[in-house]
């Protein structure tokens, strides 16, 4: 209006709950832009990461991380490890060669699924593991599941999550020909 300029101040919105704020540029109000995790490093929105202590894993929901504890299940071995980064403590393998991964099941005699299935019947139920994980559950040396997320997966389910004597994890498989289960 004749050379008048009315102005008005914007109103950013406010963010209570956000982890990471950026401002773009040529805006004036910052953005939320997802989480910090505990070493402070950005995680972007709906990203999934696992703390340092390799126990808890947590996601980016809002500007507001989200952790949930991973569970262990005591460990076979008599001399268990801790790794850095994996929440619980590993067995090393007596023998990496070894083609026994799955102990419980008779590789001589079995000629139905129900050998397999009374081996799948030893393991402990995890009713109340909460787990959601992106690769599964990890498994111990007698192929059952434990209350913690494995941060790989196996091509297949005759095939055993490990850790090798550097803290390297690699899939040990048995042969469906070792199995001798006829057919199904």
């Amino acid at each position: 209006r004749a050379g008048h300029v009315d102005c008005a101040m914007i109103q950013c919105p406010i963010y209570t709950h956000c982890g990471y704020m950026y401002k773009p540029e040529d805006e004036c109000c910052p953005k939320c832009g997802g989480c910090l995790n505990d070493r402070s490093h950005v995680q972007h929105m709906n990203s999934t990461w696992i703390e340092s202590n390799g126990c808890m894993r947590c996601w980016c929901e809002e500007g507001r991380s989200r952790c949930i504890a991973e569970g262990c299940i005591a460990p076979h071995c008599d001399n268990p490890r801790q790794i850095e980064n994996v929440c619980c403590p590993v067995c090393d393998d007596d023998d990496d060669d070894d083609d026994d991964d799955l102990p419980n099941i008779d590789t001589t005699t079995s000629s139905s699924s129900s050998q397999l299935q009374s081996t799948i019947n030893k393991c402990p139920k995890l009713d109340k593991c909460l787990l959601t994980c992106e690769h599964g559950l990890t498994k111990d040396e007698q192929g059952c599941s434990q209350c913690a997320c494995s941060t790989m997966s196996c091509p297949s389910p005759l095939c055993n999550l490990k850790f090798d004597r550097l803290s390297k994890q690699y899939c040990s498989c048995v042969s469906p020909h070792d199995l001798n289960c006829g057919l199904l």
